[in-house]
């Protein structure tokens, strides 16, 4: 499950939530002229799902196989596949301390985004949280009960919604110097126009109904947390 995305403003890049302090002394934020030079030549976001759902697939479908590539060569996750049981929480979560420094290297490495602290703690009811204001992941200790893929697809979710949360950002806050593409400010445009279904979605919190659930997969973040969890879970846990 994803959490509540809030509109990011053009403030000074010291009010930014989640933004480590280094970062808030040394990178302002876009003046109000550069935003509007981007607005006017900057890319149209998609107009639809299906639009972009292609323009998404062709940005990070590289980035991704690019991160299955970099965790798949390493022997801890053969390691994992052999040792994890499920319903063993206790050995379970020894293994996760060797393992997800491993994930969160290649997703970094593969997205060229910074990953929030995970903390193991339960969060609302959810097995996992993106807590964009703590800039932090919140990732539930009943995980380590699950399967490898459960955990796995959990874990590399909520990476993949603080991925989307510094896009965002940077639609008006520079990052270590780094400017999007332009179909990245497509998509992180996109992204940030469907926040109010997000709020509407959320509403009902973990008792969304079958309908509200496949109609939030559709939303536009959600969609790709979801597909790119599913993905890599599915091959490095071996399901």
């Amino acid at each position: 499950m994803a959490e509540l995305f809030f509109e990011a403003a053009v403030v000074p890049a010291a009010a930014v939530p989640g933004l480590p302090a280094a970062e808030r002394a040394a990178e302002p934020a876009f003046t109000r002229a550069d935003l509007l030079g981007l607005s006017a030549h900057g890319p149209e976001p998609p107009r639809n799902f299906a639009a972009y759902k292609v323009l998404m697939e062709d940005l990070f479908n590289p980035m991704r196989n690019r991160a299955l590539a970099l965790m798949a060569k390493e022997p801890v996750f053969a390691s994992a596949r052999e040792v994890w049981r499920k319903g063993q929480g206790q050995a379970n979560a020894a293994i996760v301390q060797g393992l997800v420094p491993f994930v969160i290297r290649s997703l970094e490495q593969a997205y060229g985004f910074t990953s929030p602290p995970i903390d193991y703690k339960a969060a609302a009811g959810f097995l996992g949280l993106y807590d964009m204001r703590h800039h932090r992941i919140l990732v539930s200790p009943t995980l380590f009960n699950t399967s490898l893929k459960d955990f796995l697809d959990t874990v590399i979710h909520e990476e993949m919604h603080a991925f989307q949360a510094e896009l965002i950002l940077m639609l008006n806050v520079q990052r270590k110097g780094r400017v999007l593409s332009a179909p990245e400010r497509a998509i992180a445009q996109y992204w940030r126009n469907e926040e109010p279904k997000y709020r509407s979605a959320m509403a009902a919190g973990s008792a969304m109904s079958p309908e509200t659930k496949a109609r939030y997969r559709m939303i536009g973040q959600e969609y790709h947390a979801w597909t790119t969890a599913h993905f890599l879970a599915s091959r490095l846990a071996g399901a």
